[in-house]
């Protein structure tokens, strides 16, 4: 007990990680999912602009390709506002989700191997 086991795209348990770590890496922004040998593409998007909703579906446009081609698990999280659920108008859900959201969740690529195999 205390550790999880994550997987890789075969399926095969290599790694092992403590709950501590998982808490650690949550509460730090670390990124512990790119670093899998499953993982060909993450990315972190957002959806509070025009630009960056045409950032976001191109990133998952990328997903989907790349996991048709079978070469690995993609993953794409997408920052997104509740102004319903936060109480706020969709105008502050905005500037909350920029100046709180966006500065501990930074926005990017984290893996990309077709930028790899081009090297």
């Amino acid at each position: 007990l205390g550790a999880m086991r994550l997987a890789t795209k075969n399926n095969s348990i290599d790694k092992e990680v403590s709950k501590e770590y998982i808490l650690y890496a949550i509460e730090n922004g670390v990124n512990f999912i790119d670093p899998l040998d499953g993982v060909a593409y993450a990315e972190r998007v957002s959806v509070d602009c025009v630009k960056n909703v045409l950032a976001a579906k191109k990133a998952i446009k990328k997903a989907f390709e790349i996991q048709q081609q079978k070469k690995g698990l993609s993953i794409i999280e997408v920052l997104s506002t509740c102004p319903t659920n936060w109480g706020l108008s969709p105008e502050k859900a905005l500037e909350w989700l920029r100046e709180n959201m966006m500065a501990h969740y930074p926005l990017g690529v984290y893996k990309d191997i077709t930028k790899e195999e081009t090297k």
